[in-house]
């Protein structure tokens, strides 16, 4: 079930144009969670079931891209601002024109 409304979130943000990089990984989380639930063990059912709880699973995947830098650590969103490179051009139909 949190596997559906996952894909649906991340329809959502590709439909408002936003880049849906948390709702990916929780995908990947999701996927890893029940890998760790079918594992025998106390901690990996306890990392398991941590992973289920769904405002844990984003508070970890927003820390852990904030710690990559893809997050801007004040508005939580993607980063916009990339690397600005300096040049000249010259279009070739203006050239053709003179």
């Amino acid at each position: 079930m949190q596997g559906f409304s996952t894909a649906l979130r991340v329809k959502a943000a590709l439909d408002r144009g936003e880049v849906p990089a948390v709702e990916m990984l929780e995908g990947v989380v999701l996927l890893l969670t029940g890998i760790l639930l079918l594992l025998p063990g106390f901690l990996t059912d306890a990392l398991g079931f941590l992973a289920l709880v769904p405002q844990a699973r984003r508070r970890v995947i927003i820390a852990l891209l904030r710690r990559a830098q893809v997050l801007h650590p004040a508005t939580g969103g993607a980063q916009e601002a990339g690397r600005v490179y300096e040049g000249e051009f010259r279009r070739h139909e203006e050239e053709r024109l003179k």
